[in-house]
């Protein structure tokens, strides 16, 4: 996943947008809640999520499995 290798952008980007700096949560099928969680967070922290993915340190998947 992607994300887990730009932990360090997303922080930066997350104190640019003032907000919390908390990581992205996944479904666990276990859990009947944690759908809401983890699209909830995501909701939160979209603004980092975004400026993350555009931010030229990180590379597309694509560009690192070659």
């Amino acid at each position: 996943m992607w994300l887990k290798s730009s932990s360090k952008v997303l922080q930066e980007k997350q104190k640019l947008f003032n907000l919390p700096q908390r990581s992205l949560l996944l479904d666990v099928h276990a859990c009947w809640n944690s759908l809401y969680l983890m699209v909830e967070r995501f909701v939160e922290q979209y603004a980092a999520v975004q400026a993350t993915r555009m931010d030229p340190r990180v590379k597309p998947l694509a560009e690192r499995n070659m």
